[in-house]
């Protein structure tokens, strides 16, 4: 047992971040990202991947250098620039001071990972000293805030704030208790700051669905009851133009995914059997596909491969060009040739 902070030389058996085994496909290509406690550990681990999927990484950490020179060392051999910034996230002033270094040495944020965190345990309550459980809050919850709050106005649409919770959140160890405390905390947090920071356009429609539900019900009624001018015209186009029209396309979209669980071939690696079935190609708009949309699920193609129609796919990309979606995920042949080497 080490005193704190911890080295990950003194470490037996020493841990692996994945620094001989992760191999990076560009996700994060042209990203910057700033990670708490990145110098060991989870930090460590995560620094290691987004260096290797193409992103630059500064490196918040207390006092371990060594660690922290260890960790940079991993992200420049991925060929990704690597930032160092020592100190304490418990003062306010810091985190200020972490976000203004990222913004000088990167020009913006696309990626907050809020990790670092203070853990002691204790038997008995009167153990815990009121300085102790203001450290291990000042820490892990409240750094989050100041690093959040200072944050977000440098992050554009699509950037992502990533925080580290605990299983101590929903099953507290009594011996850590308060930092099981923050680990709820962190959880609530993550919950009300994503809604928070929502789409508002999405959020406006998502608030609607009750009207747009009813609306594509009784639409069609009114336009039947208009054309023909009858209660029976209503009724007519309420059944088949309401009811049946939402009924056959959800069935549709269910049958398409069950058969592509079933029949087919898997031509990339993924976690279930799901397959690529094309006969269904046109008709689904490319959701039977399946196969690579689960094995790359944020990938905003699925028919990939020579020759596969995407509808849906071409829609997105018309979208983009119109400037009406953005930070749009394509499969890269990295990534595709990657997944593709572990099916076989």
């Amino acid at each position: 047992r080490q005193p704190m902070p911890g080295k990950t030389d003194a470490m037996t058996p020493r841990p692996d971040h994945g620094e001989t085994s992760y191999v990076g496909s560009g996700r994060l290509r042209g990203k910057r990202a700033v990670i708490t406690g990145g110098d060991s550990g989870i930090g460590r681990a995560v620094a290691i991947a987004f260096a290797r999927e193409g992103a630059d990484v500064l490196i918040s950490y207390l006092n371990e250098d060594e660690d922290a020179a260890e960790t940079a060392d991993w992200i420049t051999k991925a060929g990704q620039k690597a930032v160092l910034m020592p100190g304490d996230i418990q003062h306010p002033a810091h985190c200020r001071a972490i976000v203004k270094r990222a913004l000088e040495e990167f020009g913006c944020i696309d990626i907050l990972v809020n990790n670092a965190a203070h853990q002691a345990s204790f038997d008995t309550i009167d153990e815990i000293s009121d300085e102790e459980w203001q450290l291990t809050f000042a820490i892990n919850i409240h750094a989050m805030f100041y690093l959040t709050k200072a944050a977000v106005p440098h992050m554009k649409p699509g950037s992502c704030i990533i925080n580290t919770a605990s299983v101590n959140a929903d099953k507290p160890n009594p011996s850590l208790l308060a930092y099981a405390a923050t680990k709820g905390a962190i959880q609530n947090f993550t919950g009300g700051l994503a809604q928070l920071l929502a789409d508002k356009d999405i959020v406006r429609v998502s608030r609607l669905f009750g009207l747009w539900t009813t609306l594509t019900l009784l639409l069609p009624a009114l336009l039947g009851g208009l054309i023909t001018w009858s209660w029976l015209g209503a009724l007519t186009a309420f059944f088949w133009a309401g009811l049946v029209r939402v009924a056959v396309l959800h069935h549709v979209a269910w049958s398409t995914n069950s058969i592509c669980h079933i029949i087919g071939n898997r031509p990339f690696a993924s976690r279930d059997r799901a397959t690529n079935f094309w006969p269904l190609a046109i008709l689904s708009f490319g959701e039977s596909w399946h196969n690579l949309h689960h094995a790359d699920p944020t990938s905003a193609r699925h028919g990939a491969q020579r020759g596969q129609i995407d509808i849906s796919a071409r829609f997105i990309r018309w979208f983009e060009q119109a400037g009406w979606a953005w930070n749009v995920r394509w499969p890269t042949p990295q990534r595709l040739a990657r997944i593709s080497a572990r099916a076989t």
